[in-house]
């Protein structure tokens, strides 16, 4: 869509009303207008991929094509999760040109997108890879496309005959690696994509279904939903680089894997007290997953546990906002491929509300189709979302943009009432900020996941009964 055509699409959206669809329409053009390079199909950040690939400044990135079509300088893992962002917020009613434009977008990624069996990696980060897989099987269950299911499957088969740690259990997330290391995404990110599989009647040896259990198993063997957190799901298991290998099979069970004589390593054990909102959000995710492979609706009630826990503990006392479990403070104004602003925090930062915000609507829908979450617990879980993405919207900047954003490649736009941007933590600017695509998201994510429980029949019915 043209740029003027697009802030006309914002100002329309402006007149119609302070809703959760606006608010999200309005995210959404500001991610076109500012973040979105349509010939390529990706998604531009200067902190991650700004200048790669030869390009002409700091902000853009330049997509090479040096294996085939598949652009590995300018697409992130998070790129992956902003389309399923971008699905959810059609099956709410975003209306227009909205449906083609993001077809159009997935076909743009399809192509171009490296994170594909099709462009057979030397090495990897898995869980990366588990975002697109995850990606394709919920554009397939929106408009269906076998190409989709089988780009799904093929990408899923690929990371497990890599990352795949049996019988130790788990995945190691990043391959090859000399001290395998296990965390709790990409695990999850592995169930949910197996179980649906399965859902969907795909067939692989071993079968879908068994290898979800399986990995469930020692999800739980682990101890990463831990009582000393609250109840909150942990990130990493054992130990740092060098010190991580951990396995929770016997000598004698990898003896008969044709495998190492004796265990090497420490049975799994959690590391360190960190909680991520990305990390509780999968976990909603994979127990509806699960629950409806098994008809098990106890690991529902597992993500009622998790869900009343986040809300309990893991939102700003002052406004009820979602947060993470650290402050973030940007330390210079250099934002480029090399220079991450987010980087003092672990790098991924900025994507971790857009996880917890795409998979909570249908954890509410299903665990209280399923008479396991309360009205009570309902109204809970729509206040938190209700409230953070009030927050997000009192807090948005419009041009002209602060000179505090080291992020914003807009520094002459200076026409008032267009496109939002949005800061990480969804709070005014203190310092040094940065607004790029992946906080964009953040804020899309969370007015999109509030359009669906304001909309859903469940939600509506619960508020009945508590006024009642």
């Amino acid at each position: 869509m043209p740029l003027l055509l697009e802030l006309a699409t914002v100002l329309a959206v402006a007149h119609a009303g302070d809703t959760p669809v606006a608010r999200a329409t309005a995210a959404y053009a500001g991610l076109r207008v500012y973040f979105y390079n349509g010939t390529s199909g990706f998604l531009k950040s200067c902190g991650q991929t700004g200048g790669a690939g030869s390009a002409a400044d700091r902000f853009n990135c330049a997509c090479e094509t040096d294996v085939g079509p598949h652009c590995r300088n300018c697409y992130r893992w998070w790129h992956a999760v902003g389309m399923q962002t971008l699905i959810a917020l059609d099956r709410v009613g975003a209306g227009g040109s909205f449906h083609s434009e993001v077809i159009n977008m997935l076909d743009l990624l399809q192509q171009h997108s490296p994170y594909t069996a099709r462009a057979y990696p030397s090495w990897v980060y898995a869980d990366d890879y588990l975002w697109y897989v995850n990606m394709w099987l919920d554009a397939y269950s929106w408009v269906g496309g076998r190409e989709k299911l089988f780009e799904a499957r093929e990408t899923f088969e690929m990371i497990w005959s890599m990352a795949s740690d049996e019988p130790c259990g788990g995945l190691v997330w990043m391959w090859p690696d000399d001290d395998p290391r296990k965390n709790a995404i990409t695990v999850l990110e592995a169930i949910k994509a197996a179980a649906r599989l399965a859902f969907f009647g795909e067939r692989g040896v071993p079968s879908y279904r068994s290898r979800a259990l399986r990995l469930w198993e020692w999800f739980e063997d682990v101890g990463l939903v831990s009582i000393d957190t609250h109840g909150l799901v942990l990130d990493s298991v054992n130990g740092s680089a060098k010190q991580a290998y951990c396995c929770n099979a016997t000598s004698a069970e990898i003896g008969r894997q044709g495998r190492r004589s004796t265990v090497e390593g420490e049975m799994c054990s959690p590391r360190g007290r960190t909680t991520w909102s990305y990390n509780q959000g999968m976990l909603l995710g994979v127990v509806v997953e699960l629950a409806e492979l098994t008809g098990d609706v106890s690991y529902l009630r597992l993500g009622v546990r998790v869900l009343n826990s986040v809300v309990t503990n893991m939102v700003r006392h002052e406004d009820g906002c979602l947060r993470e479990p650290v402050d973030l403070r940007i330390p210079s104004s250099q934002c480029d491929s090399g220079h991450d602003p987010s980087s003092s925090a672990g790098g991924d930062l900025f994507n971790f509300k857009t996880v917890f915000m795409n998979e909570v609507p249908r954890f509410v829908v299903a665990a209280r189709k399923a008479n396991v979450l309360s009205s009570q617990e309902v109204l809970n879980a729509v206040r938190l979302v209700d409230q953070t993405a009030n927050a997000a919207w009192r807090s948005r900047s419009e041009p002209p943009f602060p000179t505090t954003d080291v992020c914003n490649e807009f520094v002459h736009t200076h026409t008032p009432g267009v496109a939002p941007k949005f800061t990480w933590d969804f709070a005014p600017p203190d310092g040094l900020t940065c607004m790029d695509a992946r906080t964009q998201l953040a804020a899309l994510a969370t007015f999109a996941a509030d359009a669906a429980l304001s909309s859903d029949v469940f939600v509506r019915s619960a508020r009945l009964q508590k006024s009642n």
